[in-house]
């Protein structure tokens, strides 16, 4: 049986996989679908996207890209209401005319804080046979990684609301069977094509705890106070990267990343003494990254708005 690794995709494997998306071309003028990969590695760069990758342990054979961000709530409304243009078309032609319509780290850890997030998926559909019921042992398996790497990658945060855009009729009737994200639009492509455009909110999943997809909406404040490089490196620990690929992954050294461990552990203690109590040199990663992984909101950025200052 096939066994499957997540993790952030790099430009590299952005340039190597962009035939993934082809089954979603039709979401996209052929102008803006001619021109993506160039538009989305600066926004990947500056990490104003993140794509997830799946791929096969053993062969490396990579099965999905999956695109996560947050995007500013007034360009948002602008692109929902393009007439003639699908949701992520009007996203990206922004893009293309030197608009930024996805937030920076810096403003998605304010926007965190403030729980005023607004969160798209985009493509990331892995070519699953969907109309057999039950699914073969190896697309069940695939669609399981799939559906975690969406919990790992949208956790944590502080949303107010997701949205999602679709292609294809058996992701719409999946929707429809779970009960959940609700649709709020069909539109036509440019060649015909139904799009499907959805939407779920904190007041719904607050509303209706038992659908699907509520956990990205179940998110805590931070109490450890991590840095972002902090954060990162724990990020990709999670993820299951050894030190040495961090290291190649992050473009700092070993002997700067053994600084960033200690220092890491430092700031757990001082935040959370209890967390690491009595740990050994040896246990204290273990013991971190285990507790982390139920509490993914330390690895998300946050900021504080600051206080007035006295006049």
């Amino acid at each position: 049986m096939p066994d499957y690794t997540l993790r952030h995709a790099t430009i590299a494997d952005l340039r190597r996989n962009l035939h993934l998306w082809e089954p979603d071309r039709e979401l996209f003028a052929p102008a803006i679908w001619d021109r993506l990969g160039d538009l989305i590695e600066p926004l990947l760069a500056a990490q104003r996207l993140r794509i997830a990758l799946i791929e096969e342990r053993d062969t490396l054979r990579v099965c999905l890209l999956g695109g996560c961000c947050f995007v500013e709530p007034g360009l948002m409304r602008q692109a929902i209401a393009t007439e003639g243009s699908t949701f992520i078309n009007a996203l990206f032609t922004m893009v293309a005319e030197g608009r930024t319509p996805f937030l920076s780290p810096k403003q998605i850890a304010v926007a965190n804080a403030a729980g005023e997030l607004i969160a798209f998926s985009f493509l990331g559909v892995p070519d699953l046979d969907y109309s057999v019921e039950p699914m073969s042992v190896e697309d069940g398996l695939l669609a399981a990684v799939v559906f975690q790497s969406y919990g790992f990658f949208h956790a944590g945060y502080q949303k107010l609301e997701g949205w999602g855009e679709t292609l294809r009729p058996a992701v719409r009737q999946i929707f429809a069977r779970i009960g959940a994200p609700t649709e709020v639009r069909e539109r036509i492509t440019h060649n015909g094509k139904p799009s499907w455009l959805f939407r779920q909110t904190l007041a719904e999943a607050q509303a209706n705890p038992g659908a699907a997809f509520v956990f990205q909406f179940l998110a805590r404040p931070p109490k450890l106070g991590l840095t972002t490089s902090m954060q990162n490196v724990i990020e990709n620990a999670l993820l299951g990267h050894s030190d040495l690929e961090i290291g190649q992954l992050l473009g700092i050294s070993e002997e700067t990343l053994k600084k960033r461990w200690r220092a890491i552990y430092l700031q757990v203690q001082r935040a959370e003494p209890q967390l690491l109590q009595g740990a050994t040199p040896q246990m204290k990663r273990k013991l971190l990254v285990d507790a982390l992984r139920h509490r993914i909101e330390e690895i998300r950025p946050y900021r504080k708005a600051s206080a007035p200052s006295s006049p």
